[in-house]
């Protein structure tokens, strides 16, 4: 069965049914056009009905605000929300200051607008008004933003120096002031003997001798634009007998050997005491002065020695300089003065006497191979291959001497040729062969064979059956009683195989039966 309510609502009543179990309620709305949106939901056993919106102008007005009311804000920028309730109708917000902005100027319904303060250049606070409009009403929020903090103010004024007085001798010197301020400052000192140098941590002041018999005071004057302060100098005055020490002269310049100066002081009768600060000179002092005594200076290098003459605190010096002992003479020779080399490679000697421990030797030659050791030099020659003779020179040198050596290498011998009257016969080539030459005679100091030489010369040619190779071996039997056989034999030697090279006869060994010395090899 079906059950009606005759229900007048009016805008935000929220309206529950108790014991409505069937889905299908019947509602009816009276002035249905006030309420065109109705949201329905379920609730139990009952129906619950919201009204969302209304356009009845008397209810947006009684609900419609803005909030905060107030914003209050540094001096640095900042940004603030503004939450605004219209009741779905429209509204419009503006700011009557130009360091207040909006992000939102107008809309429907409710609304969040961000407002973006701007930082505040002034030390004053100043007030802006954002007002909302809508229904009728206006809606007004305040911000309030403070000041700028006035600035800190500035530091009291600092100026300290130190030290504030100075009691200073009757001669020129130099002190030091410390100064520590927050402020610049300068110092200035009116006294004509007194100089003022300015840096980053103080100054210094320099004061001139004091030639009065009295005392002097100066001042110093440091400022800064709020604050002075003052420094004393107190300066004695000299005495009669306090004049400045004058020593003729204050450069000595001696020779290596031992000697006496003499040095003036003046004035003549002051009081003074001479002090040596090395142990090579001693002073004597005497009347007019001083007398310096120098010893010999052995070694090799100058030497420089100083002595100071004090008088009442003050003092002067005399610089002595003595010359090096002379160097000794040097001693070097070289034996012997010229190397002849055979063309073949070889080492030789040379003897160095030099009293220089540090002597060198050199060569240009690239043939040769130089080896030092303390008192001789090793010669190392390459064989040269050339028939020419060449030369090069060996330097020994020993600080500022020099010797020289000679070397000359001869070349390679050219063979002299022989004319024998020979005829070779060989009857089989397909092996090896053995070409005994004996016996054969040269006339002394020739490489020509005699004529009764070449009458006997024979050659016997006999087969070898198991010879490895293809080769000729020649053996040469010299006479046993020539004198010079030694000396001769490579000449022979080289001539003989030219002349079977000459016969087509390769690669020919020649055997003499004498060692490289040039003796006989033992049988």
């Amino acid at each position: 069965m079906g059950a009606g309510i005759d229900v007048r609502l009016t805008p935000g009543v929220q309206l529950f049914v108790e014991g409505a179990r069937s889905p299908h309620l019947n509602y009816v709305f009276r002035r249905e056009a006030a309420f065109p949106r109705i949201r329905r939901s379920r609730a139990g056993f009952g129906l619950r009905i919201d009204i969302l919106q209304a356009r009845d102008r008397r209810y947006a007005r009684r609900h419609f605000g803005a909030t905060p009311a107030e914003v209050r804000a540094d001096h640095r920028p900042a940004a603030a929300i503004v939450h605004i309730e219209s009741a779905g109708i429209k509204w419009r917000a503006r700011s009557d200051a130009a360091w207040i902005s909006l992000d939102s100027w107008f809309g429907r319904g409710d609304a969040r607008i961000t407002v973006g303060i701007q930082e505040n250049p002034s030390l004053h606070a100043r007030t802006g008004v954002v007002r909302v409009t809508g229904g009728g009403r206006t809606e007004t929020v305040r911000f309030h933003q403070a000041g700028r903090p006035p600035p800190p103010p500035p530091p009291a004024p600092r100026l300290d120096v130190s030290p504030v007085r100075f009691n200073v001798t009757v001669t020129a010197g130099t002190e030091r002031v410390r100064v520590s301020a927050n402020a610049p400052w300068d110092a200035v000192a009116p006294a004509g003997w007194l100089t003022v140098d300015i840096d980053s941590t103080g100054f210094g002041i320099r004061y001139a001798e004091n030639e009065s018999l009295l005392p002097r005071t100066g001042f110093v004057t440091v400022s800064t634009s709020d604050l002075v302060r003052t420094i004393e100098i107190v300066q004695s005055g000299r005495t009669p007998f306090d004049e400045p020490l004058d020593l003729a002269p204050q450069w000595l310049d001696i020779s290596s050997t031992a000697r006496t100066d003499t040095v003036r002081v003046h004035p003549f009768g002051a009081e003074w005491s001479p002090v040596s600060a090395v142990s090579w000179l001693s002073v004597e002092p005497i009347n007019e002065g001083m007398i310096v005594r120098s010893e010999a200076n052995d070694d090799f290098e100058p030497r420089i020695g100083m002595i100071e003459v004090v008088s009442r605190g003050s003092g002067r010096i005399v610089v002595v300089t003595q010359a090096a002992a002379p160097l000794p003479p040097v001693v070097l020779r070289v034996e012997p003065a010229r190397l002849a080399l055979p063309s073949a490679a070889g080492v030789d000697t040379l003897g160095v006497r030099s009293s220089e421990s540090d002597w060198t030797v050199s060569s240009d030659a690239r043939w040769l191979t130089l080896e030092r050791t303390d008192t001789t030099v090793v010669v190392r020659s390459d064989e040269n291959a050339t028939f020419g003779s060449r030369l090069t020179v060996i330097t020994v040198a020993a600080r500022d001497m020099n010797r020289s050596v000679i070397v000359r290498q001869s070349g390679q011998r050219r063979p002299d040729p022989i004319r024998p009257d020979l005829r070779i016969d060989v009857t089989d080539t397909r092996d090896c062969v053995l070409i005994r030459l004996i016996p054969v005679l040269f006339e002394r100091n020739s490489t020509e064979l005699t004529p009764a030489a070449r009458e006997n010369l024979t050659v016997n040619v006999n087969m070898l059956r198991d010879c490895p190779s293809r080769n000729v071996e020649i053996d040469v039997a010299l006479d046993p009683d020539e004198d010079d056989a030694a000396l001769k034999r490579r000449e022979r030697i080289t001539a003989i195989r030219n002349f079977y090279l000459e016969q087509g006869i390769p690669e020919a060994r020649l055997v003499d039966g004498l060692d490289e010395s040039g003796e006989r090899r033992p049988e």
